[in-house]
């Protein structure tokens, strides 16, 4: 067979017709993103490959580190310190906080990793804050559902691989 991206396959790979009920045992995992767009695109480039795929959206709560300089009332008066701090090597991002504004710095999984950026900023003379927030995410993870034995999920997974998929990965359902 031969499909629009000129990968010549041999012969049709044979797996079980999926049950759409509960019995579904594994599954392809074929990647994971933060951003739905680049989610939605990765899911069309599976789908023109024929295959059935869907997005699932998780949300999940993480805690994180977060060091910043100030606290300004106005938007204006905080922007004008992020040249100033990019003359320094920083990065800030301006952020809103209910009625105040900061420039992060950096935001980290461990306490340690933000305490390095802060001790480094104390020693430049600036007056960094550390604090624990949580962060709000969503991914989308793009899958092929349905396989019902691990033969299948590997028959499948190696069909995929040949035809460019090379981060996905057999899990189970």
């Amino acid at each position: 067979a031969k499909n629009n991206h000129n990968i010549k396959i041999n012969k049709p790979i044979r797996i079980s017709r999926p049950d759409l009920g509960t019995n579904n045992k594994y599954s392809i995992q074929m990647g994971v993103f933060s951003n739905k767009s680049n989610a939605s695109n990765y899911l069309t480039k599976i789908k023109t490959k024929g295959y059935k795929v869907e997005s699932i959206i998780r949300n999940s709560n993480s805690p994180r580190y977060q060091v910043s300089l100030g606290s300004y009332k106005e938007k204006n008066e905080a922007a004008k310190n992020i040249t100033e701090l990019k003359s320094i090597g920083l990065i800030p991002s301006l952020k809103k906080y209910g009625q105040k504004y900061i420039l992060e710095l950096g935001l980290f999984k461990n306490k340690a990793g933000s305490r390095s950026l802060y001790n480094k900023l104390k020693k430049s003379g600036l007056e960094p804050n550390i604090n624990k927030i949580t962060t709000r995410n969503a991914h989308y993870i793009i899958r092929i559902n349905g396989l019902l034995n691990k033969s299948d999920a590997k028959k499948l997974h190696q069909q995929l691989i040949s035809q460019g998929f090379k981060n996905s990965f057999i899990r189970p359902s």
